[in-house]
């Protein structure tokens, strides 16, 4: 298998499904996130699991190293040792590198904040289903999100405006209750939304109108975005059902007309 061959191995065309490489991949990134689980001694088997996953890592990174120069339609043969010595320098290569740091020490490392760097993998699994953007189904939310970016910014503004303005009131009116703004952010953010955890709460009587008004707009906020999106929806996949059908009877519709013509030639050479 020469380069070419072993970059489309590991990354193959953007028309295709998920590879077999890049489920594999999946597997990998999935068990070594295993170890963020633990929370006393890891037992041996976690070990020689985290070893694997770290060794596989390893190996997936040299193997696009040494296919940087097919990583990039720019990389021709001329600039193909610049291409190569840049690729460190990458994100998603610096993205790999972190990721993989972690696996050379030990599970039970006192730095164990250290062990969140493993969360970049899935950075990776994502880049994996880079292509799902293509299919008709992601295609129709973008467009309907495009279509209605303005109405969704303007209920965005407004959900912010509220949760900054009944902050800045719960955090003056209830100074003991709310010992920071954050917490009164907090609060406004979780009410908006009715979550309404319940650990932090108003107990005056204009903290309590500001939260049952934060309930009622709460609704509005959620179900406004909702509505608009699935009639947005409902109506592009409309419009694309129709194209098709437009496109399928296309063909059928010409072919009629010149079966037409050909019937109506002889008539005419008669007369």
């Amino acid at each position: 298998m020469n380069r070419k061959e072993l970059w489309f191995f590991i990354e193959p065309d953007a028309d295709q499904d998920v590879s077999s490489y890049d489920k594999v991949m999946l597997v990998v990134i999935a068990a070594s996130l295993i170890p963020l689980m633990l929370s006393g001694e890891a037992p041996d088997w976690m070990h020689w699991l985290d070893g694997l996953a770290t060794f596989i890592f390893v190996v997936d990174y040299v193997l696009h190293w040494l296919c940087a120069d097919f990583s990039h339609a720019e990389c021709s043969h001329r600039n193909r040792f610049l291409c190569f010595l840049l690729y460190p320098l990458r994100p998603i290569a610096i993205i790999d590198l972190l990721s993989i740091l972690p696996g050379f020490f030990p599970l039970n490392h006192g730095l164990r904040i250290f062990r969140l760097v493993r969360l970049l993998r899935i950075v990776r699994g994502l880049m994996i289903f880079r292509n799902i953007r293509r299919r008709r189904s992601v295609d129709l939310i973008v467009t309907a999100l495009k279509k209605q970016r303005e109405p969704f910014a303007i209920i965005f503004c407004i959900a912010v405006g509220y949760i900054f303005v009944s902050a800045l009131v719960v955090f003056n009116v209830e100074p003991q209750t709310f010992k920071s703004f954050f917490d009164a952010l907090y609060w406004a953010t979780v009410s908006l939304t009715t979550v309404g955890y319940g650990d932090i709460y108003p107990v005056t009587v204009v903290g309590r109108l500001f939260t049952m008004l934060s309930s009622i707009l709460g609704i509005a906020v959620i179900a406004l975005p909702s509505s608009i999106l699935t009639a947005d929806l409902m109506i592009i996949l409309n419009e694309s059902d129709d194209d098709e059908s437009n496109d399928v009877s296309a063909p059928a519709t010409q072919s009629a007309q010149m079966a037409l013509q050909h019937i109506n030639v002889p008539k005419e050479d008669a007369s």
